[in-house]
């Protein structure tokens, strides 16, 4: 009897063993696939991207431009009635 609980033991401790360097293994290629992917995680900051001086100004004339244009169409407008 003893030596049948033996076996059964050795044999849980071997598909154990195995499990868990299949579980190592497969948790070193995820760590590869992901210095391969480089998804940012929540603790790190996404990479910002890299704004040129030009594109700045001409945002900032579009903006003049819209604005401009919206104070003309408000001056524009005809008033209604006695105010």
């Amino acid at each position: 009897m003893k030596t049948k609980k033996k076996r059964c033991y050795n044999t849980l401790t071997e598909k154990l063993d195995t499990m868990e360097t299949k579980i190592s293994k497969i948790s070193e290629s995820l760590d590869d696939l992901k210095k391969t992917i480089s998804i940012p995680t929540r603790d790190e900051a996404p990479e910002e991207e890299e704004v040129c001086p030009d594109e700045i100004e001409a945002d900032a004339a579009v903006f003049e431009v819209i604005r401009d244009i919206c104070l003309d169409s408000l001056f524009d407008v005809e008033s209604k009635g006695e105010a």
